[in-house]
């Protein structure tokens, strides 16, 4: 894996466009210390300390937890699932622990989920080289898809489902998929891009400013909801950084900052 790290959305912008010709695959995440794996290999430390059987009952987890989902959804569901890809992506959309782990096509979006939440490390963008991508053959429809099993790949694959959810469509989704869930993700085409603490806000404000916002990332009234205490109700920078430094006792914390009280962040 490749490292490099920037101090400031102009130096991830420059690095990114000289880098990817061809485009990528991003994911980003709050904080530097946390393992690239998907919501199902997250649960494998767990597992193997507490749970008899450890990965292998996850992993059998995995599929019982599946087979369930694929019996009681159907009454839920506008759309037939014909393929272990497809019920795989639906579960993965409604909450359920699977191996596949959210990517975008989009480099804005992916610096927006690095940034958009406080952590006290880095945090991070993973890009792998377009080039170096292999898709799931959807192009020649649900067949193809089902000649391909995601329990039996042998390399990471990146699927992009049929049915696509609005969310998905709205942060240039797509999702990436390895042999082995239970361990973060490494590839010579991967580049790990650091994002630096001190630069955190400054990014998140510019990035709301030129619309990467849930409003446009979540259409729907949760990112409406979102988007609107955005505007409206978030502390001004010099109190965040305050409570950050620890120097805002936690009464003053739950202050509830309005718009005609303080300039909010924009």
């Amino acid at each position: 894996m490749n490292q490099h790290t920037v101090g400031s959305f102009e130096e991830f912008h420059a690095f990114v466009s000289s880098q990817y010709d061809f485009g990528a695959v991003f994911r980003g995440i709050k904080d530097i210390t946390y393992p690239l794996l998907s919501t199902l290999g997250r649960r494998c430390p767990l597992f193997e300390q507490y749970v008899p059987g450890g990965r292998s009952r996850l992993l059998k987890a995995e599929k019982e937890s599946l087979d369930v989902f694929a019996m009681e959804s159907s009454l839920h569901l506008s759309v037939n699932i014909n393929s272990p890809w497809q019920l795989l992506a639906i579960a993965q959309h409604h909450g359920l622990p699977t191996r596949l782990m959210d990517r975008t096509f989009s480099p804005l979006v992916a610096l927006y989920f690095a940034t958009e939440e406080h952590s006290p490390n880095d945090s991070v963008v993973y890009a792998l080289d377009g080039q170096e991508a292999n898709f799931i053959p959807t192009i020649g429809g649900e067949k193809q898809e089902s000649e391909c099993h995601p329990f039996d790949i042998q390399e990471a694959c990146l699927y992009t489902p049929h049915h696509q959810t609005t969310r998905v469509r709205a942060q240039s989704g797509v999702f990436l998929v390895q042999p082995d869930p239970t361990v973060p993700l490494d590839s010579p085409h991967l580049t790990k891009i650091a994002i630096k603490n001190s630069a955190r806000d400054s990014i998140e404000d510019l990035l709301f400013n030129y619309g990467i916002t849930r409003k446009q990332l979540f259409p729907d009234l949760d990112g409406l909801s979102h988007w609107i205490k955005r505007m409206y109700f978030n502390p001004p920078p010099n109190f965040l950084a305050a409570v950050r430094e620890q120097k805002v006792g936690p009464a003053r914390q739950n202050v509830v900052w309005s718009f005609a009280e303080e300039p909010c962040r924009r």
